[in-house]
């Protein structure tokens, strides 16, 4: 529960911040364009935020700094938000602040801004896209395990489970059909059980870090946690599947 707890907030966050590195240049070509008729940038962001095209996250940040603007001071209101969906809108916001405050700000400066801030969006958008990969192959690491420990038991028990049941093998390995080969790799196999779980569970908190950069978004965990947990309830089945293969 508390892992797909975390996976919804996480979730929620992933779109709130895209939707803010998408819509602060927006905003600020937006501002750039009127800046030719008119100054009040408090204005500018209600009537940008009141247009059918923004999105809710970023509507109701431009709407709460615009009515801050009317009873607190310019700084508190553009730059003191409680939280903001991403580092874009924290950008923007200070950047219409400065020109709200102190003037200046001519248009092309205005675009050039949002020129750089697309720019680095996408190479955000890049790199956020390659640590997700990253951290999707360390949340498979339980499977992969899984997979070689089944794969090292399966050659255990081949040449061995022959050769021990030519000599005859011990009277329990014989009472369950196995080989003492494959008995001794049964054995390994058992042994290792914990070994999946706890590699799904640092391997989830080692994908939160990484990808997230944070414990709390917990997203990662769940998965990792996930895939643990279907290996190991699918241990058997499969460890009878290989010996069924030797």
């Amino acid at each position: 529960a508390l892992g797909g707890a975390g996976w919804a907030l996480s979730a929620r966050a992933d779109r709130d911040a895209a939707e803010a590195d998408a819509e602060m240049p927006a905003l600020l070509d937006h501002i750039a364009e009127q800046r030719l008729f008119r100054s009040d940038i408090v204005g500018m962001l209600s009537e940008y935020a009141s247009m059918p095209t923004t999105g809710p996250c970023v509507a109701a940040l431009l709407r709460g700094v615009a009515s801050a603007a009317v009873v607190r001071p310019a700084r508190e209101a553009f730059c003191g938000a409680a939280s903001y969906p991403s580092a874009a809108a924290r950008f923007a916001l200070f950047v219409l602040y400065a020109i709200h405050e102190h003037g200046g700000g001519t248009r092309e400066t205005v675009v050039s801004m949002a020129h750089s801030m697309r720019r680095m969006s996408e190479a955000r958008r890049r790199f956020a896209s390659e640590v997700r990969l990253s951290a999707m192959l360390v949340v498979a690491s339980p499977a992969v395990l899984t997979f070689a420990v089944m794969s090292a038991s399966l050659m255990a028990a081949g040449p061995a489970g022959g050769a021990g049941a030519g000599a005859g093998a011990g009277a329990a390995a014989d009472g369950l059909g196995l080989g003492a080969g494959a008995a001794a790799a049964a054995g390994l196999a058992d042994s290792l059980r914990p070994a999946v779980a706890m590699v799904g569970v640092c391997g989830g908190l080692a994908a939160c870090r990484i990808a997230d950069h944070s414990f709390r978004r917990t997203r990662y965990l769940f998965m990792a946690s996930l895939t643990a947990a279907a290996c190991l309830a699918l241990w058997d089945t499969m460890l009878g599947l290989a010996r069924s293969l030797v």
